[in-house]
């Protein structure tokens, strides 16, 4: 398998783990310095710790909003770079929310960095850059 095909095969499993509520699996898909920036408060998370403070951060954000269902899709991979160990990649994506019987959605972008580890590509940073649910 190519690498790219590796890095899109990564990052769909790990937005299919987030959106199945699978922790363990959301945790593995990323290395131990991770890095995300996300457009809810606090904005940013980095290091140890980080994965899960930004799950409980985006739980504690849906629930202060009414939100009783949250899904990301992945819809095209834009552009992939590899370089040995490490790849960047951009993700066209949307984000739809269930909030009182409404579908609210957000189109982006998701950016992220990734590093092989043990021939297992992890996220070592992820980006949300998009609209306001509407």
């Amino acid at each position: 398998m190519k690498a790219a095909d590796a890095i899109t095969a990564a990052l769909h499993k790990m937005v299919v783990a987030v959106n199945e509520g699978d922790l363990q699996a959301v945790l593995a898909a990323f290395a131990d310095s991770a890095v995300i920036i996300e457009d809810i408060p606090p904005y940013r998370w980095d290091g140890p710790g980080a994965v899960m403070a930004w799950l409980q951060a985006m739980g504690a954000n849906a629930q202060r909003l009414g939100v009783t269902r949250i899904t990301m899709e992945l819809i095209a991979s834009i552009r992939t770079e590899v370089d040995g160990s490490r790849a960047y990649s951009i993700q066209a994506g949307q984000l739809s929310l269930g909030a009182g019987g409404s579908e609210l959605t957000a189109d982006g972008q998701l950016t992220f960095t990734l590093v092989e580890q043990n021939d297992v590509w992890l996220i070592d940073s992820l980006v949300w850059s998009g609209s306001r649910p509407g």
